[in-house]
């Protein structure tokens, strides 16, 4: 396994991370076709699993833990430590579903997808904020609304809803989805490609800024800091992982949410 592999899983396991099979194994080449239709099929997948996530059952939970890593490639990494990931995040998941475990806010998807990027010494615009979360989980409300659309029955935060006031608050397992899907549009979508100046700036008329909305070029970028990244260090890309979780929010097995 190359060690630009491993920092891919890694990377996914810290962040959720959307790998795709053509960006992880070799120098393959897919139509742009063929790559949505991965993405929009991993998306039915995961949302199909979470119709049936209406209670603590940990069988039914893992299951969609199962599809989630499977569909984003977490296989990267040796099964002892994807399996010790997983399991914190299934019985995070549980507590949290038994009205005893914290929810994750959208705050600590920006605190952990920032500590990424920044590790990575990813471009400014590879950062992100509380908006720019937001905007994303509204723009795959539709498309995830069995996942992200649900809470545990007897909360009172009630469910995220186009037109509603939207809920922060979101469960273990739902935060590092939506870490994944941001993380996903930060490497190929140019429309999360902006600073929030920039993007504030296109969006009230005042657009003076010289990047040029859709070009593509900021995503070659962000595969750089990605391979560069191929430097950080054995001992940092095994810690990596639970250090992102416990920035995202994701409690620690004995309780903890990291320090």
């Amino acid at each position: 396994m190359s060690k630009r592999n491993s920092l891919l899983g890694v990377l996914f396991l810290s962040s959720a991370l959307f790998v795709t099979a053509v960006l992880v194994f070799g120098d393959q080449q897919a139509s742009g076709q063929d790559n949505q239709n991965d993405q929009t099929n991993s998306v039915a997948r995961i949302n199909s699993k979470a119709e049936l996530l209406n209670t603590a059952d940990e069988t039914v939970i893992r299951e969609l833990a199962d599809e989630v890593f499977t569909s984003f490639n977490a296989d990267l990494l040796p099964p002892e430590i994807s399996g010790s990931v997983k399991d914190r995040i299934v019985r995070a998941e549980v507590a949290y579903r038994r009205g005893h475990g914290r929810p994750v806010s959208e705050f600590g998807v920006v605190r952990m997808t920032n500590m990424l990027m920044k590790k990575l010494g990813a471009p400014a615009y590879a950062q992100t904020n509380v908006y720019e979360v937001r905007r994303l989980e509204m723009n795959f409300l539709p498309f995830l609304s069995k996942f992200i659309g649900k809470k545990p029955a007897g909360t009172s935060d009630g469910p995220k809803a186009l037109g509603s006031s939207f809920n922060p608050k979101m469960s273990p397992l739902e935060a590092v989805a939506i870490a994944n899907l941001l993380i996903q549009q930060k490497r190929v979508n140019p429309a999360y490609q902006v600073t929030h100046d920039e993007w504030v700036a296109k969006h009230f008329g005042k657009n003076s800024s010289k990047h040029e909305f859709g070009d593509n070029g900021r995503s070659a970028e962000i595969e750089k800091a990605i391979q560069r990244g191929g430097n950080l260090s054995a001992y940092e890309l095994v810690k990596l992982p639970h250090r992102a979780l416990d920035l995202l929010g994701v409690e620690r097995v004995d309780g903890r949410s990291g320090q």
